[in-house]
């Protein structure tokens, strides 16, 4: 779609499932933008052992940025599986 500023972008609220995310090792959860500003998020990310809360996810290749609102992890007592989701195609 074209946003006020001209530039192309798309804007989409994912269902409870949420999107996958680094390869199947998180998921997405909330509203995803993609912009001239960069793919950016709003809602929760699983990753790993880890959930965190955020209204401003900066979406990398290989990382992500963003001043959470909350972290949540648990403790792994045993080796971490990296198949933790279900990637959908």
């Amino acid at each position: 779609k074209v946003r006020p500023d001209y530039s192309l972008g798309l804007e989409q609220i994912t269902d409870s499932s949420g999107f996958p995310a680094y390869g199947g090792k998180g998921i997405f959860i909330s509203k995803i933008d993609l912009s001239d500003k960069g793919l950016r998020g709003n809602g929760t990310l699983r990753y790993l052992n880890s959930t965190s809360l955020s209204t401003d996810y900066t979406f990398l290749p290989d990382s992500m940025k963003t001043l959470a609102n909350n972290v949540r992890m648990t403790e792994v007592t045993g080796p971490l599986s990296t198949q933790l989701y279900m990637v959908i195609p």
